[in-house]
């Protein structure tokens, strides 16, 4: 069975080669959710997975991290943002909270 949700967390310069992959390979279609999670980058990245039929979302913490230790000691209630359409914002939305971390307003 294959995953219905779809997280990219790559580097930010391999999102949309590892998403185009996967949707030339048939690994995304209707019913599908594809997030990446990087800050710098629109959802332009995820636009072969919404040809495709997806629903696409970005979903990144609101600051930067340096390193490892960095990310352990500071993502606990740190603020995200989401940039996400209709339910899919709503699921977004889900997903942080359930992560016991703050969705930024905007």
């Amino acid at each position: 069975m294959l995953a219905n949700s779809i997280f990219i967390t790559t580097t930010d310069d391999f999102i949309k080669p590892v998403c185009n992959e996967i949707s030339e390979g048939g690994g995304f279609g209707p019913g599908k959710r594809v997030v990446h999670m990087s800050g710098a980058g629109g959802l332009d990245l995820l636009e072969s997975a919404r040809r495709s039929g997806a629903q696409v979302a970005s979903i990144h913490p609101l600051q930067s991290f340096v390193d490892v230790k960095g990310v352990i000691e500071s993502i606990p209630g740190s603020t995200f943002s989401i940039t996400a359409e209709g339910e899919m914002r709503d699921w977004a939305i889900r997903i942080v909270k359930d992560l016991l971390l703050r969705v930024g307003r905007g």
